[in-house]
C-alpha cells in the first residue's frame, strides 16, 4: 500500500511540475529578458571664456619706479565634473621671457552645486602645472585675471603670446 501511495505522490508531483514548468514556458514565447550591464566614468572638463590680449607694459609715472603691472579681469572659467577633491592648474606653453612674469588668478567657483577654493596668485611657467582652485567639485565657474608684470630688462616692442593649459584633475 505505501508502494501504490508513494507512486501516486510521484505522479502527482510529476503532473504539478509539468504544469508549472509548461506555464513558465508559456510565457517565454511572448516575453524575453535581456541583463543590461552599464557604467557612470567619471569626468571632468573644463573651459575658459575668450583671449586674452592687450596685456600692454607702460612707462612708470616716476623715474625710478618698476613699470606698472599690467591686468586683465574680464574673462571666466567654468567647469563640470562628477567627481570629488579635484585641482584645476595652469601651464605656460614655453617659458617667459627675461624680464617678464605672468601670473594667474582663478577666483573661487560659485554655482548651484559647485565647490572648490581659489589657490590665490600663481606665476606660471611651462615646467610645472600651477594649482589655482582646490577641492572642485559638481558644476561652477569663476573670474580669471592676469598680470603681467616686467623689469627694465624685459625685451621692448615684440608683440608676443603664450598659450596657458587650464586643466581639471584628480588632487
Amino acid at each position: 500500500m505505501n508502494a501504490n501511495r508513494t507512486m501516486k505522490l510521484s505522479t502527482l508531483a510529476a503532473a504539478v511540475g509539468f504544469l508549472v514548468t509548461g506555464a513558465a514556458y508559456a510565457l517565454d514565447a511572448n516575453q524575453a529578458e535581456q541583463t543590461v550591464g552599464y557604467e557612470v566614468e567619471g569626468y571632468g572638463v573644463i573651459s575658459v571664456s575668450a583671449n586674452v590680449t592687450g596685456l600692454t607694459i607702460s612707462a612708470p609715472l616716476v623715474p625710478g619706479d618698476a613699470p606698472a603691472d599690467a591686468t586683465d579681469t574680464g574673462k571666466t572659467y567654468s567647469y563640470s565634473t562628477n567627481k570629488t577633491d579635484q585641482v584645476i592648474t595652469a601651464q605656460l606653453n614655453e617659458i617667459m621671457e627675461t624680464g617678464l612674469a605672468l601670473k594667474l588668478t582663478l577666483g573661487t567657483p560659485t554655482g548651484d552645486d559647485a565647490a572648490g577654493t581659489s589657490g590665490g596668485e600663481q606665476t606660471l611657467d611651462n615646467v610645472t602645472a600651477k594649482t589655482l582652485v582646490t577641492g572642485v567639485a559638481g558644476n561652477g565657474s569663476g573670474s580669471i585675471a592676469y598680470t603681467l608684470s616686467a623689469t627694465t630688462a624685459a625685451a621692448v616692442g615684440a608683440t608676443l603670446s603664450k598659450t596657458v593649459t587650464f586643466t581639471i584633475t584628480d588632487a
